[in-house]
């Protein structure tokens, strides 16, 4: 019953975040979009609050900001330093140790989950997560194969991948998960960096590539963000172009809007 009741609330807020995002700016106001809800202006706030930590109108003022993709933070100290406030905000408070796999493990359970931003592939071995993806954007079966093809694939939930959907959510605990990945050296650094990247800021392309010694690696480190499997959790949405632009991502650009929008508060 609670499940059933959680999955249709995070349904009718995906659905309005869609509505939100595709919306001309300032277009909607908080009547009219809890009348579509079919909520009171009341419930539909609730329910923000609860999923997303902050209020509709305010993430449509925000999706439309000039400011949005302003970098404001400056590069971390050290790719493996843990920053004091990682994840100040209200969403997306999880945070993750990544490891590097060094082989394909013998077996990788995978399940589907409702999330608030949309369904997500989630697949574990027996001890972390290796791949979240928003299954709207990308088969995750296809990809999981491609990836681990000497792995056995189980479609099975586990109790890692429901703490990874819960940890999707403004009212999850705070928790550290455990990512262990495929990567090379190299991607493995740019994603030590992202896992540096607080709620709310950005940095660009550049930055990552200054800080990782080699000014001109701006293309490569482009491609490794792209190359994430590890959606939300490894925040590649806060990675944006120079010159203010939010930039492509591989689940959608509306979403990395949304992403943002959501985490400016």
């Amino acid at each position: 019953m609670e499940q059933s009741y959680h999955t249709k609330r995070m349904q009718l807020t995906a659905a309005s975040l869609q509505r939100i995002v595709q919306a001309p700016p300032f277009s909607v106001s908080l009547v009219e979009l809890s009348a579509e809800l079919q909520l009171g202006v009341w419930e539909a706030r609730h329910l923000f609050q609860e999923y997303v930590g902050c209020d509709p109108i305010r993430v449509l003022h925000n999706s439309w900001s000039p400011g949005l993709a302003q970098v404001n933070s400056p590069a971390q100290l050290s790719i493996f330093d843990t920053p004091t406030q990682q994840n100040p905000g209200k969403f997306l408070k999880t945070s993750c140790e990544l490891e590097a796999l060094a082989e394909d493990p013998s077996e990788i359970s995978y399940s589907v989950h409702t999330s608030c931003l949309g369904d997500v592939f989630v697949a574990s071995t027996a001890d972390g997560i290796c791949q979240l993806t928003f299954e709207d954007a990308e088969n995750g079966l296809e990809r999981l194969q491609k990836t681990y093809p000497g792995s056995e694939l189980v479609n099975q939930s586990s109790e890692l991948q429901e703490l990874a959907v819960n940890g999707l959510k403004s009212n999850s605990p705070s928790i550290c998960l455990p990512l262990k990945i495929k990567a090379t050296a190299f991607q493995l650094s740019v994603w030590h960096y992202l896992l540096g990247i607080a709620s709310g800021n950005v940095v660009t392309y550049s930055m990552i590539a200054d800080f990782l010694g080699d000014a001109k690696a701006s293309r490569a480190v482009g491609t490794a963000v792209g190359a994430n499997p590890i959606a939300l959790l490894i925040p590649c949405h806060r990675v944006v172009h120079r010159g203010g632009k939010i930039g492509n991502f591989r689940w959608g650009t509306d979403r990395k809007r949304l992403l943002l929008a959501i985490e400016k508060g």
